[in-house]
């Protein structure tokens, strides 16, 4: 069959076609039909003719003609094609091949948006903009040793050692290649604790809903505590500041890999909790 017979089999023979698109089939002979479509309608000698059957609120093929005769209000045409088991009738509809195809790029290109947007929706649904994230790692090089002076308790040295942190992350994409971040996170293995929290803004390298590497940079309050001897001061706050380099594998359940240079000011002269870290996490969009 000719290319449009291949379009309406692909749309199922279930385009819907309005009435006052169309013409009717007026009379039938073994080899001719006649059209109520003539001159005024737009009819010329050549064109291709489908002619369609009611199929509840749809539209079947029957056959094809190509109009051999046109007259002022009807046009004359040979049969080319009927289509197996269909016969054709009177007050069949009658429509132009060249409007028919014109509707059906339409139809299709309704459809591919209509699929474009439902793939949009189950994405959105899978891969909100808003995200939350367990995370647990190591924090390399931190004063968390501490030596104290057993005459008077005070703090004699405090030597570089390693830590567990975990951290829960609150992100919200923004215009889809950027992610702010509020990060609860603490660390209490060693004699310094941190709990800390930080705000970061990341420059995605991909969509915010598909694998990548992303980078940072962020800043916040470092609450650090210690159990100290005799009168010393036990607490204190610190400003922050980090970079940060990850990936990023999202899914139904995002998996996070990340490492950075987190940068705190110091505790008196000896306390420096400055660090290097790398996390793994875990987590949902919604």
């Amino acid at each position: 069959m000719r290319r449009i017979v291949l379009a309406i089999s692909l749309f199922g023979l279930a385009m819907m076609v309005q009435a006052e698109e169309v013409h009717y089939v007026i009379k039938v002979t073994p080899t001719l039909v006649y059209i109520d479509a003539g001159q005024q309608a737009g009819a010329q000698k050549g064109d291709v003719y489908l002619l369609l059957r009611e199929h509840g609120e749809h539209f079947a093929q029957v056959a094809e003609v190509e109009i051999v005769r046109v007259d002022s209000a009807f046009s004359i045409g040979e049969i080319t094609y009927v289509k197996l088991g269909e016969t054709i009738q009177v007050l069949q509809r009658a429509f132009s091949e060249r409007d028919w195809q014109i509707m059906a790029e339409q139809a299709h290109a309704e459809l591919s948006e209509r699929e474009y947007q439902s793939e949009s929706e189950q994405e959105k649904g899978v891969f909100g903009k808003r995200s939350i994230l367990f995370m647990i790692g190591g924090e390399w090089g931190r004063s968390t040793d501490l030596r104290w002076n057993a005459q008077n308790s005070l703090l004699m040295e405090a030597r570089s050692g390693n830590g567990l942190g975990f951290g829960v992350r609150l992100g919200q994409v923004l215009q889809n290649r950027w992610r702010l971040n509020f990060t609860y996170r603490t660390s209490a293995v060693g004699e310094v604790d941190d709990l800390a929290i930080e705000f970061d803004m990341h420059r995605l390298l991909s969509e915010h809903n598909r694998s990548g590497l992303y980078i940072g940079v962020g800043m916040g309050l470092h609450q650090l505590s210690i159990d100290a001897p005799g009168t010393s001061d036990d607490s204190a706050n610190k400003l922050g500041f980090n970079l940060t380099a990850g990936l990023q594998i999202p899914g139904r359940w995002t998996f996070v890999a990340e490492t950075g240079l987190q940068r705190i000011v110091k505790w008196g002269p000896s306390v420096d909790m400055s660090h290097v870290r790398t996390y793994i996490g875990l987590g949902r969009a919604f």
